[in-house]
């Protein structure tokens, strides 16, 4: 059978406001320590948008790219945080 190791995720990214602060992006890149003996742990690139479409409403988009061979070759993510209340 396979052997799976304990991994520790780790990440670090870069963000910047525009748009007068109703914008933002992010450059993040995410790794992992070995999973499994013997074979490279997936690392992946990311970047997303924010954009707050008014007071209540702020869409995001997130686009990245697999780094290894153990990664997702493409992956794609989309929300919409609505604030209740003020």
């Amino acid at each position: 059978g396979i052997t799976y190791n304990n991994p520790f995720t780790y990440g670090v990214g870069f963000g910047k406001y525009f748009n007068d602060g109703n914008s933002s992006l992010l450059l993040y890149y995410q790794g992992y320590t070995e999973i499994v003996s013997g074979y490279a742990a997936p690392q992946q690139l990311s970047l997303g948008l924010n954009h707050q479409l008014n007071s209540k409403l702020t869409l995001t988009l997130i686009g990245g790219v697999g780094l290894t061979k153990f990664a997702p070759g493409l992956l794609a993510s989309t929300g919409i945080t609505w604030r209740i209340g003020e």
